[in-house]
């Protein structure tokens, strides 16, 4: 049965939380605050939709921090600063169908121990970093969001009612700011409020804006494309390793999620093998760039990749990682040393950032 406590993330009063001990569980938590596996907590909250955390995040969230407890402290000022960020990307989050988001907190890790029920396992500081980087990316995302709750012709109220729902879709901390997002879609003409009625429609500027934006995104039934050192040629134990981490964790963690696969040097082909490169890169619906080595093709193929907007999911293992170039060092990455923790992450980041693929196996 759930139980009604106070919203983890906005304190709202009347949120719910469910145990779910036997779907999910933490491993090799990393720090003291979170010592202890205790299962899975389903929360929902008026204001902040659908999100799960671990039974001891929550515990230890909850609690005042002390004097010698600044980071927890540090951790639990920004939950409350950032809710409004928070509630808006769980609202995209859950209007995109994805699995319901697992927050993980100070060094926590995920996996999922029956199948029961999907998460999208993601630190609280990587879902954070997929708020709105650009105004443009604002105003693409607010008009996504209403394309997803509205149809051809049928407008969406701006009443008392929707002013919740409007403020997390405009991505906005209050209704002042949710409207003038409004009004500037409107200025754009990607928007219209007709006369004496409170709603907007969407036009059909708005609507083949969609559209574009929907169409740039590749075909999920081409492969991804890995970008990846292959192992230096001198050494046949580095290759063996390198060729087992595609074969046997990232192709697997890819096709877990029900997409394919492909690396270039496994694919016969007769062209230069920089064309055959950037073809495979044009058709593919996401990438995975690992850094591990440091080769300048890995750079090269995931810039190209990004310039193109494909989705690039950048990995490294940990002993290469203070190696990574300046340029990439800002961009989120998944960090392994053994892999397994790739594939596990790997998977996770995947279905999280993109849902489940066209190739998904039913159990």
């Amino acid at each position: 049965m759930p139980d009604s406590r106070p919203c983890l993330i906005c304190g709202h009063e009347r949120a719910q939380q469910t145990p779910l001990q036997s779907v999910a569980s933490l491993a090799n938590p990393t720090t003291a605050m979170l010592q202890n596996n205790l299962g899975t907590l389903k929360c929902w909250c008026k204001c902040c939709g659908q999100y799960a955390v671990s039974r001891v995040a929550d515990q230890a969230l909850r609690t005042p921090a002390g004097p010698s407890q600044p980071e927890l402290r540090s951790l639990q000022d920004q939950l409350r600063s950032n809710a409004h960020k928070l509630q808006a990307l769980i609202a995209e989050h859950q209007s995109r169908k994805l699995p319901t988001p697992y927050l993980l907190f100070d060094g926590e890790s995920f996996h999922e121990t029956y199948p029961l029920e999907p998460f999208t396992a993601i630190t609280f500081e990587e879902f954070l970093n997929r708020w709105p980087s650009t105004v443009a990316d604002r105003f693409d995302r607010i008009l996504q969001n209403l394309g997803r709750v509205t149809s051809l012709g049928r407008g969406f109220l701006t009443n008392d009612s929707t002013r919740d729902d409007l403020r997390r879709m405009c991505f906005a901390p209050d209704d002042g700011e949710a409207r003038g997002c409004l009004s500037a879609l409107i200025e754009e003409g990607v928007l219209q409020e007709p006369p004496n009625s409170l709603m907007v429609v969407i036009t059909s500027k708005g609507w083949r804006r969609i559209d574009e934006l929907e169409r740039t995104r590749a075909n999920p039934r081409q492969p991804a494309f890995v970008a990846m050192w292959f192992g230096d040629d001198s050494a046949a134990e580095t290759q063996a390793f390198m060729s087992d981490l595609y074969q046997n964790h990232i192709l697997m963690a890819v096709e877990e999620a029900g997409y394919k696969a492909d690396r270039v040097d496994l694919r016969p082909h007769n062209d230069f093998v920089m064309d055959q490169v950037m073809g495979m890169i044009r058709v593919a619906p996401f990438a995975v760039a690992d850094f591990t080595g440091h080769r300048g093709g890995v750079y090269f193929e995931s810039g190209f990749a990004r310039g193109l907007g494909i989705p690039v999911i950048h990995t490294c293992r940990e002993s290469h990682f203070p190696g990574r170039h300046f340029d990439v060092q800002q961009i989120n990455t998944i960090k392994w040393q053994e892999p397994d923790q790739l594939r596990e992450k790997l998977y996770h980041r995947i279905v999280g950032t993109l849902g489940f693929g066209p190739y998904k196996r039913t159990p």
